[in-house]
């Protein structure tokens, strides 16, 4: 695949207001995507409440001769339906994923460009904690990406799931696996290119680090807006019944402890730093269970 101008990177920006806002360079996410998108010719899109920064960061990226679109929306939304709205924006070849608490590594995006070169319609790579990190942060990294540890930079590996806030994809084969009115829900067209026979793999090259100090009751709510989604899916498609969720719900913030921890054994220095963010850990988890038993209930599924 040529990687000229086939490239749209899609960033959700969902905290703004956290950005410093006279950065001349702009932030250290921004910087790390600039260098990348010109790197291969590629176009960058952010979607999100912008607030003070729009006009300072498509001045970073003209300097640098990278061509930046703005999608402004006009209040914080989840990071799928920013990514819903860049896709639908973009028509370039490949369209790749990512949110603003995420500092994607030198040659990465050249590496998800030969990534998708092959058979796979959908690529990830490897992420990483920023030394940096909060203790919210924290939690969110495990909670969130602790499925995808293994993903060194040593070997290719075809999986069933890729995070999306580092992901790739064919743009046909998502136009072809899923619908985006409501956004960009990755575990959906996931589960349709799982059942049409088309694979997604973990590839070396591909890293970024996340980071920064995000709010702990942002993030919960965000948790919980996630959960409601997967809980109204699992049971329309008919995985689970409503009441099945409620009664699992309390032992949810427990089994994906044990699941993570069990997960990061053996990994220098990950088990010490989940186990000091145990507690904002237990309250996300907690935040997406009742969340799914909310989107259960809403489904209209039997009770």
């Amino acid at each position: 695949m040529s990687a000229a101008s086939s490239l749209s990177i899609v960033v959700a920006v969902t905290d703004a207001r956290a950005e410093p806002a006279r950065a001349p360079d702009g932030p250290e996410w921004l910087a790390a995507l600039i260098r990348e998108a010109r790197s291969v010719g590629a176009e960058i899109l952010l979607a999100g409440a912008l607030q003070a920064h729009e006009q300072a960061w498509v001045a970073v990226a003209r300097r640098a001769d990278v061509s930046l679109r703005v999608l402004p929306t006009p209040d914080e939304a989840l990071a799928p339906v920013l990514w819903g709205l860049g896709l639908m924006a973009s028509d370039r070849a490949v369209v790749a994923f990512t949110i603003n608490q995420c500092v994607v590594q030198e040659g990465w995006a050249l590496a998800l460009l030969d990534g998708l070169a092959g058979s796979d319609v959908g690529v990830g790579g490897r992420m990483e904690l920023s030394t940096r990190a909060s203790r919210t942060a924290r939690a969110i990294y495990f909670l969130r990406y602790s499925a995808f540890l293994g993903a060194a930079d040593g070997a290719r590996r075809q999986v069933n799931d890729i995070a999306g806030d580092n992901a790739a994809y064919r743009r046909d084969a998502l136009m072809q696996y899923g619908t985006y009115a409501h956004g960009f829900w990755e575990i959906e067209p996931h589960h349709n290119m799982r059942a049409a026979g088309a694979t997604l793999a973990l590839i070396p090259g591909m890293a970024a680090i996340f980071g920064g100090s995000p709010s702990l009751g942002s993030f919960m709510r965000q948790r919980f807006a996630h959960g409601q989604h997967f809980g109204e899916w699992r049971v329309r498609l008919g995985g689970r019944r409503p009441w099945q969720m409620a009664v699992a719900a309390p032992l949810v913030p427990l089994v994906f402890l044990g699941r993570t921890l069990g997960r990061v054994r053996g990994i220098s220095g990950k088990t010490s730093a989940l186990l000091g963010a145990t507690v904002p850990f237990v309250a996300l988890a907690a935040a997406w269970a009742a969340g799914e038993v909310s989107g259960a209930f809403s489904s209209g599924g039997d009770h």
